[in-house]
């Protein structure tokens, strides 16, 4: 293999492993929700009516969420790597 084939191989590993983590998991939550929620300090969740933020009153985040970690095993069915798939579908629980 290659150095750069190597490197490459390595960098995606480590970029996986970033994913199979809670941190990874707000990752996803924020791309999914990028124009829809909002997170304020002191305030709470926000959400866009298409007008103006408002408080998620009904904790409509917590569907938000569910669905992102349910999207999880679409990204490990996507995957190539076993040690991957396995890790994903361990962060995917609902």
């Amino acid at each position: 293999m290659a150095e750069d084939d190597l490197i490459a191989t390595v960098e995606a590993a480590v970029t996986a492993a970033q994913r199979c983590t809670d941190a990874g998991n707000a990752r996803r939550l924020a791309r999914r929700g990028k124009d829809r929620i909002l997170y304020a300090p002191g305030e709470g969740w926000m959400l866009w009516d298409g007008k103006r933020w408002k408080r998620d009153a009904g904790f409509l985040i917590n569907e938000e969420a569910k669905a992102t970690a349910r999207a999880i095993y679409g990204e490990a069915e996507r995957a190539t790597d076993d040690d991957v798939r396995e890790a994903q579908i361990g962060r995917a629980h609902v």
